[in-house]
């Protein structure tokens, strides 16, 4: 948890509620919205607890050089819904299959 933002701000992370283009990993819109009111039911007073919904994050692949981390590669999300493909990440991190 990052109340203060400080990590947010300091991978310089987007703020957006553009939803953007539906990726390919996505099937049916009517699934996830399904999922997320069944998900939410679930969490109960939680469901309302979960941030800042402008909030976007990203994946980033770090890599230990000495005593070091350093970060090799990285996505920033533009949109709610910008993630890397999976098939990218594998080819990424030399996933065969």
């Amino acid at each position: 948890m990052d109340p203060t933002r400080e990590l947010y701000r300091a991978f310089n992370l987007a703020r957006t509620l553009n939803p953007g283009e539906k990726p390919e990993y996505m099937k049916s819109m009517l699934n996830v919205f399904v999922t997320g009111v069944v998900d939410g039911i679930k969490a109960g007073s939680k469901a309302l607890k979960g941030g800042d919904w402008s909030q976007v994050g990203g994946e980033f692949l770090f890599v230990r050089k000495g005593s070091d981390w350093e970060v090799e590669w990285c996505h920033r999300a533009k949109t709610t819904r910008d993630h890397t493909g999976m098939q990218q990440m594998k080819n990424l991190l030399g996933v065969k299959a």
